[in-house]
């Protein structure tokens, strides 16, 4: 019987209701397939063998942790500190700066009305964060946009890759980081709505990470 995928007990359990052996079983770890199910098997499910014939197992030990990682996600930090929620963010961001994320991504509306005071109050608050190494990539949302592009690229151009689509640089862009493509679409520069369909087609079309 083909058992690859099952839970290691009851592939073992199929084995032996086929009139046929369990083999060796081999414990390694596996990113695709789940701790404690068989990532492979031998003889192949299906091969013609002959009744006791031993079937080896691979079975999932899940992930190696130190292939494993770790990405956070911040968005909505409106408030009443110079557009910013001075209170609740503070402690978010030495949360995050203490938790061992690699990067942290802020999907829109940061501030109440983007411009650069609100944005270095924002900046600021997320000292802790900067100061860890951790690099921040910030999307705007639609309070970001209500005075225009005001100071945007003045605080965080400098934090963004510059490979966005032509006429949004700074603005759309993407960042590949260990197994993950994060993509950041910004579809207030230009016209409201607007995504940038060449761009991304060739994006995704050219992208090597799950």
């Amino acid at each position: 019987p083909d058992v690859t995928g099952s839970a290691q007990a009851a592939a073992e359990a199929a084995i032996t209701a086929a009139n046929l052996t369990v083999g060796n079983v081999t414990i390694a770890y596996s990113e695709t397939i789940a701790a404690g199910n068989v990532s492979s098997q031998s003889p192949a499910g299906g091969a013609s063998v002959l009744p006791g014939t031993a079937v080896n197992l691979l079975v999932s030990d899940g992930p190696n942790p130190s292939t494993l990682w770790s990405f956070a996600v911040v968005c909505d930090s409106r408030g009443s500190t110079n557009g910013v929620n001075v209170g609740v963010l503070g402690p978010i961001a030495n949360h995050i700066a203490a938790s061992g994320a690699e990067l942290l991504i802020v999907p829109g509306d940061l501030v109440e009305s983007g411009n650069a005071s609100p944005y270095q109050t924002w900046r600021d608050t997320m000292a802790p964060v900067y100061n860890a190494g951790i690099p921040i990539y910030p999307v705007r949302g639609n309070h970001e946009t209500y005075q225009g592009t005001a100071g945007w690229v003045e605080k965080f151009g400098a934090d963004i890759p510059d490979n966005g689509p032509d006429g949004a640089v700074n603005y759309t862009y993407y960042v590949e980081h260990e197994s993950a493509l994060f993509i950041g679409i910004d579809h207030y520069i230009g016209s409201y709505g607007h995504i940038p369909d060449a761009w991304l087609d060739n994006l995704l079309a050219n992208n090597t990470k799950p």
